[in-house]
């Protein structure tokens, strides 16, 4: 189960079910981290709305992508820039 994408595909469903779960009026954004880091939204957060949550399901749609790697595990980094 956790072998040949198993683990990532529990990880996707798992964001996506928080995703849906948001009450109305939160803020949000996803930050992907490894050696680098990147949010999906230019903003801090946005509002939780139905364009931003198709932004952000079709987003965690490509987490399997080999092509969209940051490398790395490095966390520390991002948390800084998150609680800044």
């Amino acid at each position: 189960m956790y072998f040949n994408g198993g683990a990532i595909t529990m990880a996707k469903n798992a964001l996506k079910i928080f995703m849906h779960s948001l009450p109305e009026g939160s803020k949000f954004n996803i930050c992907g981290f490894g050696s680098t880091h990147e949010f999906l939204f230019d903003e801090i957060v946005v509002d939780y709305n139905e364009d931003t949550l198709s932004t952000a399901l079709k987003d965690i749609e490509t987490y399997d992508n080999k092509n969209s790697s940051l490398g790395g595990t490095e966390i520390l980094t991002p948390l800084k820039h998150i609680l800044e």
